[in-house]
């Protein structure tokens, strides 16, 4: 989020017409809070157990494919 901000804010926002920059603000607002992937409303959802969660479930495949 905060490279986001800072990106936008290092660009020519000044050369846009209003309703551009205007865009580009609610956009550097909306990015000031992170956004969380969540699981079924249960747990917060990152990379790692993203990953985690698919390895698993292809190894369950597997496991059952074979038998």
């Amino acid at each position: 989020s905060n490279t986001l901000t800072t990106s936008i804010y290092m660009g020519n926002w000044y050369e846009y017409d209003t309703k551009s920059k205007k865009v580009l603000l609610i956009l550097m607002e909306r990015s000031k809070v992170p956004m969380k992937v969540t699981a079924g409303k249960l747990l917060d959802l990152s990379l790692e157990t993203f990953t985690t969660v698919l390895k698993r479930s292809y190894s369950l495949l597997a496991v059952l494919k074979n038998q």
